[in-house]
């Protein structure tokens, strides 16, 4: 996310819709480290499938899970909106590059509904599967 995207609208969710869980992924990965502009860390992972039209990420930090998706298209910037456990919601913006018959995530910008702001940058492409915390918010 090279460029911030504006902020995002707040919602508010009860304790009874924060569902934090397990989430099982194979396929294509990334791992995801990151800070926000108030100095908290966070980690998480972004996968898809070859064949996927979206991708999903789940990052963790020390006060939520957030969770979202992303376009798994040959563009060379995607953009979108994620939601938190906590109830912050905020949109990002992924650079990525090209790498042989697909492109990658290299760095990310986002936006907070609380005001903080986030960077992030992303491992190599990985294949495998494996397991991520995310927030699944309430259909």
């Amino acid at each position: 996310m090279a460029c911030l995207v504006g902020l995002a609208a707040c919602t508010t969710l009860s304790s009874a819709d924060r569902v934090v869980r397990d989430v099982d992924y194979v396929g294509l990965y990334n791992d995801i480290n990151g800070t926000l502009s108030d100095g908290t860390a966070f980690t998480g992972k972004a996968w898809f499938k070859r064949s996927a039209r979206v991708g999903d990420f789940c990052l963790q930090m020390s006060d939520a899970v957030c969770s979202g998706r992303y376009a798994a298209s040959p563009a060379r910037r995607v953009s979108g909106d994620f939601v938190c456990s906590n109830g912050v919601t905020g949109s990002y913006e992924t650079d990525r590059t090209r790498r042989g018959s697909f492109v990658v995530p290299v760095e990310a910008t986002g936006s907070l509904s609380d005001g903080r702001t986030a960077r992030a940058t992303f491992s190599e492409v990985k294949e495998g599967r494996g397991t991520a915390q995310c927030f699944v918010p309430p259909a």
